[in-house]
This record gives structure tokens, C-alpha cells and sequence, in this order.
């Protein structure tokens, strides 16, 4: 299955290894002398690029991108400072007429500066809510501004809570933990060993040089050489490296990982500047405080405003031309052989890529798929993972992606194809994702995949429309099927050698889990979906014509019961989720593939359950709310019906001809209907309205499942409604007593099981349906012969 996602990569020019397509909304502008010149903004949704540079793996290296990073790690933006200080503002224009607004303005003055100075310990004691709350609360004055400022999980208080007031915090701790820790080592042997090293893990912290804390593995070297000689156990010790201690609060804090992301993103500009020297000149920009600050203000007037989830990259403005650097190919180059060095870093095991059989470096952590959060997923997921650290994913010493060694060129090129048909050709099935392709292109109109999805024909199901209407949708119905035909025929020479695929995706949180994989010949396939349609065709309930072919997502879904107004879509399918691949599976495999009787069961259940409410009348009634949606999922239901016998008990059924039909329980369903008309008729012929409790609602399950019990009760019952109605209208009565006799002529009881198994129950529904739809043709023929007559006599 990969092999083919690989190859689809290799023929379609997707998956470089080291480059991916994103989305790119700013260039961050510099003169060929490295001044900053400002932001070229291509608005909200940015400006889409296929080849941009991007690390495919991490391990000890952060897991960033070369050249084009979002804006929060590129220019580390202080996001939520500036919205504080827009908060203040806001605030501030809230209290122009306050007597005491110029003492307010100056402590709201004095608190951004101590904010852009980044001096957190005059800032946590003049800035606190106390301070804040006492200064804007003088007079006893509370505007919804002061409370929005001040409330819990206001603006003061996540001011606080941010990721660099917590570092801040950390740091400090950090530094009290250390020099109390030193003083109680005072007495060991290797005391100034730990006393060397702790000096310089702290000047590195006040330096902020927290990418080279990371790289050299400072948390960990630091357990190693506080637990010689079986120190482990000394209380001191234990609070500083346990998991709530000082060292993991410092190393875990969100802001240090980001400053770490930073300046490696900066690094990287360094180290390609051998090839591009002006990227080492914008690296050494970019770490000018009053460059960043003129970004940060331009990000944050950019309309609309910059998020820090925005990619961002460089390019050189020189007068009107302008280079995006990303793009040169010595630079492009350059990350090929710059990817080759850290793979060698992160993994050494020399191993057989499972795909091409070449010996490798495994990679450890393949690509994220995208697409996947509305079926289960989250925004991004793994199709191939090994949680870190876990031994039970450490068999024979494999860690992470060495489990299932595969090449950095083979993982990016499946996860490209993955993502780039997920975008583009994809359909959505009942809580899954299925992306599909051909081996050749083929024009739209020939895309039998979509046609299986979609239905036959390109019409509206709707059987209140004029009669040339149902003529022009009647035949767009046979040139789909005349198509399928010739491509099964071997007709159609230019796709005659063309294959498919189709891969069934489903999300489970992080993981991408594949449920379905199908391939085979573009004939074969027409054929089976030619097989399907004919095996789903049905006349519509009026009786003119045949329905409209159910997509296979109505096909699954009206197994359910109606979705509740406030139910979630994910929550209303989970019962179908279990045999939606069987039934994808039937549609494109032929007629060798049986329908699972459980689905059989479902659709009989709702079918019985639809008599008794008023689903199956409102899909009827023309004037009914949601009549088309209701409409199509009995169609669905009774296509259903119909394909499960012709494929599980190997019979045909031709719809158009239902007197050739041999069953007597097909027959036993059509003979309830005429009852059940003949009640309706009889009851509105004596003057009543609407029968409270029809036939249908007190019989319908229990004919369809034992039909001896009630036939006989039935029948009685129906020389009484016949007297009735021959009281007002003696042709109507006639012409449905002969009908009931008629039909009692082709039932044999004898064939007949006291309890009818699921077959049976089937050929029931059937007959019941069909001849609602015949007795609704003949109805509207009738009406339609009375206007023409009546129009004759006009003219």
C-alpha cells in the first residue's frame, strides 16, 4: 500500500524529502545590506508554495523548519505583552473622564515600560492586582472595563500567568534551588566538580543561551553527577530533579522551549550563510532587540492582525525585485545535505528501509497527516509512530521509527500524497476519509469513484417535478450507466489500462489508523458500480420513473434513526461505523461481495419503525418538511432491501416486471398494502378524516414477520371496509376487490414459514413498497388523463 503512495509521490513531482508545501502569509523584508524594510503581507490565507524547506524529524534537535517559521518562533513576538498593552489602552480611552485619569494613566505608563524592559520583579510588585485594583477602584468605581481588566482570568491575571512570567519564575527558583543545593554539598569529595558545573548551567541561563541548554542534555547530565557514589537518596536532591522540582519546571516551561526554537531557527540562517552570506547578516538583524521590536509593531498592525501561528519567511528588496531567499537553489541544496547531517546525529542504526529494501538511517518520527480532525483525529496525526520511552516499543533495542524502518525520502513522499488527496480528492463516509487515484488522469465526468459517492446521474431527488424534468434526469441516469457499461466492455481504449486505488483513513486522536485499502482495474470497477446501481435501482413512490441512485453516505446513515436536532454528527453515526467499510466494500467489489445481515436488519428495523411514525408518511407527502431527505432514505432503505437479496440469496429482480415474481411473501407485502388503501379509501369515502390507527400501525410488524397470524384477521376485515366504500363508489370497490383477488391467486401459504426469517422479511417490505409505488403511478396516470380530458373539452 505505501509502495503505491510512494510511487503516486514519484509521478506527480510531491514528497522531496527536506520540503513541504505551506502556506505563507508575510515576507519579512531586507535592503541587500541587511536593513529591515518592513512586511510584504499576502493577507489572511497566504500565498501557497510547494517546495518549502522543513525538518521531517526531530530527537535531540528542535523540530523546526529552515528559513520559514511561523512568527512566533521567527521573531519571537511577545503576543499576549502586546495584548496587554492594547488592553491598557482600551482601558485607558474607557476612563478619559475620571478626575484622577492622569494618575492612572502614569502608573499604567510605568507598568509597560517595566513590561518592555522585561524587569519581572519591579513589575510583579508595582504591577500586581492588588496595586492595579486599588488605583482604578478609588471611588468606589466599577465600569465593566475595571472588571473585565481585574476579574479572575482577566487581562492582569493571564499577564501573570504567561509562559514568560512562569519561566521568570522558574528561574529564579532555579537559582535559590541551586545555591541551597551547593550548600549542602559542601562536604562531598566531587563537591567541586558539581559546584563547576552548576556555575555554568546558571551563566548560560542568564545569558539565555537556552538552545545550548538543550543540545548539551544539561537536565540529564545534571542527575548524572548529583547521584554518584548512591547520593540518589538524599532529600535535597530529590526535590531538585523530581518532577514537580525546580530543574523540570525550568526545562519543561513553554517560553524555553520557544527562545530554544528561536535561536535555532537563528543558527540555521548562520550556518547557511556560507552558501547565501546575506542570511548571515539578517541572522545577526535578527538579533537586534530594536529589529525585532519593529516587527513585533508591524505584525501587530498588520490588518487583519497577525496571529503567531503565521509562516513567515525572508526576502531581500532590491528597489522594485524582490528574492524570497527560501527559494534559491543553492540554498535548496544546501538543506539536502544539511537533513543527511542530522539524521546521522539522531539515528546510526544502519538498517532495510521496509519500502525500498536500501540500507538507511531509520527515521525516527515521520511526517503528521492533516485532514483527519473532523473523522476522529487531531489537526495533525501519525500514520506511523512509537511512543518515546516506552519499553514496551523497544523490542531488540529499536526505539520510536527504528520499529518499522523507512527512509527519509519514502516517509515524506507517503505523507505528501497523503495530505495533498486529502485536499484535493477525498470523500467523507460516515466518520471516515476515503482518498483515492488513478494510475492515469481521467476527466471528471469519468470519475467512476465520485459517481459511486454522488449517485447515478447528475438530478435532484424530487418526484413532484414536470414531466420533461423527470424525461431530461431519466436519461442523464442511462448515459451514466450507457458509460459504465462501455468502459466494462473495453469500449473505452484510453482507459482500458487504467488502475484505482482507494485508501479508508479514520483519526483515533494522534494516530492515523488505516481501516481499507482496494486497488484493481478502472473495468473492473466500472462493471461493479454498473452492478451496484442496477442493483439499487427502485421506482420512485409516485411510480413515474426510477429513484435516483442513494450515495452510499445515505446508503450507511439510513440504517439510523432520524438525527436529533442537537446531536452531534459524529455521535448519530457511531452505531454504522462498524459495517460502513463492508458496504464501501460491496459497492466496489461486485456482486461476490454479500451484504452483512446485520445492516439487512438494521434497514428492516427502521423500515418497521417509519410505518409507525411519520417518516415514511412525510416522505409521501409532497407538503411534508425535508420531503426529498426523507424520500431518499427510505429509497435507500428499500435499495438496500433489494441489492441483499439479489447479492445473499443469488436472485434477480427486475422491478420493471414485478408479475414474473414467484415469491408469495413479495406477494404477501403487496396485498397489505391494497388492505391499507383500501381502509383509507373506505373510511374517507363514509365521510371520516384521517383513520387514527391504520392497519399499518397495528399490523405492519407482525405481518412482515408472521404474517399467518393476522392474514386471515386481515381479510375480514377487508370485506368490511369493501362494503363501506361500495356504499359511495362501486367501480373504485370493485376494481381493488378484483386487485385483492388477483394477488391472493399468486400466493401459495404453503411456502409460506409461520415466522418469517430474514429473507423473507425482505421479499415482505419489497412487495409492501412496490406496491405503494404502483398504486401512486396508476393514481397520477388517472389524474393526468382527467386534466388532459377536461382541457380537450375546454378547447
Amino acid at each position: 500500500m505505501l509502495h503505491e503512495l510512494v510511487n503516486y509521490a514519484d509521478s506527480h513531482g510531491l514528497g522531496e524529502a527536506g520540503f513541504v508545501s505551506k502556506r505563507i502569509r508575510f515576507l519579512i523584508q531586507f535592503s541587500p545590506k541587511g536593513e529591515y524594510l518592513g512586511l510584504h503581507d499576502y493577507g489572511r490565507s497566504g500565498e501557497e508554495f510547494p517546495s518549502v524547506p522543513n525538518l521531517q524529524f526531530s530527537g535531540d534537535t528542535p523540530k523546526r523548519q529552515f528559513i520559514v517559521d511561523t512568527v512566533d518562533f521567527l521573531t519571537l513576538c511577545p503576543w499576549f505583552f502586546l495584548v496587554f498593552k492594547k488592553a491598557i489602552d482600551k482601558l485607558l480611552n474607557a476612563l478619559k473622564k475620571e478626575d484622577d485619569f492622569e494618575e492612572i494613566v502614569s502608573f499604567a505608563e510605568s507598568i509597560s515600560m517595566l513590561l518592555d524592559e522585561r524587569n519581572y520583579s519591579a513589575l510583579r510588585q508595582s504591577g500586581s492586582i492588588e496595586n492595579w485594583a486599588k488605583i482604578l477602584g478609588k471611588g468606589g468605581r466599577e465600569t465593566p472595563a475595571i472588571k473585565t481588566f481585574l476579574k479572575a482570568g482577566g487581562e492582569v491575571e493571564k499577564l501573570f500567568n504567561s509562559e514568560d512570567f512562569k519561566l521568570f519564575d522558574a528561574i529564579e527558583k532555579l537559582k535559590r534551588a541551586t545555591a541551597n543545593l551547593l550548600e549542602g554539598l559542601k562536604q562531598e569529595k566531587d563537591f567541586a566538580e558539581i559546584d563547576s558545573f552548576s556555575r555554568q548551567v546558571m551563566a548560560l541561563v542568564a545569558e539565555k543561551k537556552y538552545l545550548e541548554i538543550r543540545e548539551k542534555d544539561i537536565k540529564k547530565n545534571w542527575a548524572t553527577l548529583l547521584k554518584r557514589q548512591h547520593r540518589a537518596g538524599r532529600s535535597e536532591i530529590k526535590s531538585f530533579l523530581a518532577k514537580n522540582g525546580p530543574v523540570h519546571a525550568f526545562f519543561n516551561n513553554g517560553e524555553f522551549k520557544r527562545i530554544g526554537k528561536h535561536q535555532f531557527c537563528l543558527r540555521l540562517l548562520h550556518q547557511a550563510a556560507e552558501v547565501e552570506p546575506i542570511l548571515g547578516t539578517i541572522a545577526k538583524a535578527m538579533g537586534d532587540q530594536s529589529v525585532l521590536e519593529k516587527i513585533h509593531n508591524d505584525l501587530l498592525n498588520a490588518k487583519p492582525a497577525a496571529k503567531s501561528s503565521n509562516n513567515a519567511t525572508f526576502a531581500i528588496l532590491d528597489k522594485n525585485d524582490v528574492q524570497i531567499l527560501f527559494k534559491k537553489h543553492s540554498l535548496h541544496d544546501w538543506w539536502k545535505t544539511k537533513q543527511t547531517e542530522f539524521l546521522d546525529n539522531i539515528s546510526s542504526k544502519n538498517a532495510r528501509c521496509f519500502l525500498s529494501g536500501e540500507k538507511i538511517n531509520p527515521l525516527l518520527t515521520h511526517p503528521k497527516i492533516k485532514g483527519l480532525g473532523g473523522v476522529g483525529g487531531n489537526a495533525e496525526t501519525s500514520l506511523i509512530s512509537f511512543k518515546e520511552g516506552r519499553p514496551s516499543f523497544q523490542s531488540y533495542g529499536f526505539i520510536q521509527g527504528e520499529n518499522a524502518a523507512i527512509s527519509v525520502e519514502s516517509s515524506v513522499k507517503y505523507a505528501a500524497v497523503v495530505n495533498h488527496l486529502l485536499n484535493r480528492q477525498h470523500q467523507r463516509l460516515a466518520g471516515a476519509e476515503i482518498i483515492y487515484w488513478y494510475s492515469k488522469e481521467v476527466q471528471p465526468e469519468e470519475d467512476i469513484i465520485q459517481a459511486a459517492f454522488s449517485g447515478l446521474g447528475n438530478f435532484e431527488e424530487d418526484d413532484d417535478v414536470e414531466e420533461n424534468t423527470v424525461q431530461r434526469q431519466a436519461q442523464a441516469h442511462i448515459d451514466a450507466k450507457e458509460f459504465l457499461k462501455s468502459v466494462a466492455a473495453g469500449e473505452r481504449y484510453d482507459l482500458r489500462d487504467v488502475q484505482y486505488c482507494a485508501l479508508t483513513l479514520q483519526g483515533n486522536q494522534g494516530r492515523a489508523v488505516i481501516q481499507n485499502w482496494m486497488e484493481g482495474c478502472f473495468a473492473d470497477l466500472a462493471a461493479n458500480i454498473e452492478q451496484w446501481f442496477s442493483d439499487l435501482e427502485i421506482p420512485r413512490i409516485s411510480g413515474i420513473g426510477f429513484a435516483k441512485t442513494p450515495k452510499i453516505e445515505t446508503l450507511i446513515t439510513c440504517l439510523l434513526k432520524e438525527k436529533k436536532p442537537k446531536q452531534k454528527y459524529p455521535d448519530w453515526i457511531k452505531p454504522v461505523t462498524g459495517f460502513r467499510d463492508a458496504i464501501w466494500w460491496a459497492a466496489v467489489g461486485g456482486r461476490v461481495v454479500p451484504f452483512p445481515e446485520n445492516t439487512v436488519r438494521q434497514a428492516l428495523l427502521r423500515i418497521r419503525e417509519s410505518t409507525l411514525t411519520d417518516e415514511w408518511a412525510n416522505a409521501i407527502d409532497s407538503n411534508g418538511e425535508q420531503t426529498g431527505w426523507r424520500r431518499a432514505r427510505l429509497y435507500g432503505r428499500i435499495g438496500f432491501i433489494k441489492a441483499y437479496l439479489i447479492r445473499n440469496t443469488k436472485q434477480e429482480i427486475a422491478m420493471e416486471n414485478r408479475e414474473e415474481m414467484k415469491n408469495s411473501v413479495y406477494w404477501l407485502g403487496s396485498l397489505f398494502a391494497v388492505l391499507a388503501d383500501l381502509q383509507r379509501a373506505a373510511h374517507k369515502s363514509d365521510g371520516g378524516k384521517n383513520v387514527k390507527a391504520t392497519i399499518v400501525d397495528r399490523f405492519y410488524t407482525t405481518a412482515s414477520t408472521c404474517p399467518k397470524l393476522v392474514h386471515g384477521r386481515l381479510i375480514a376485515q377487508s370485506q368490511h371496509h369493501l362494503r363501506k366504500l361500495e356504499n359511495k363508489n362501486q367501480n373504485a370497490a370493485f376494481a381493488i376487490n378484483r386487485e385483492i383477488a388477483a394477488i391472493n391467486q399468486k400466493i401459495d401459504f404453503s411456502e409460506v414459514p409461520d415466522m418469517l426469517p430474514l429473507p423473507e422479511q425482505s421479499w415482505f417490505a419489497l412487495g409492501y413498497y412496490q406496491q405503494i409505488a404502483e398504486m401512486n403511478g396508476r393514481k397520477s396516470a388517472a389524474s393526468a388523463a382527467k386534466k388532459a380530458n377536461l382541457k380537450k373539452g375546454e378547447n
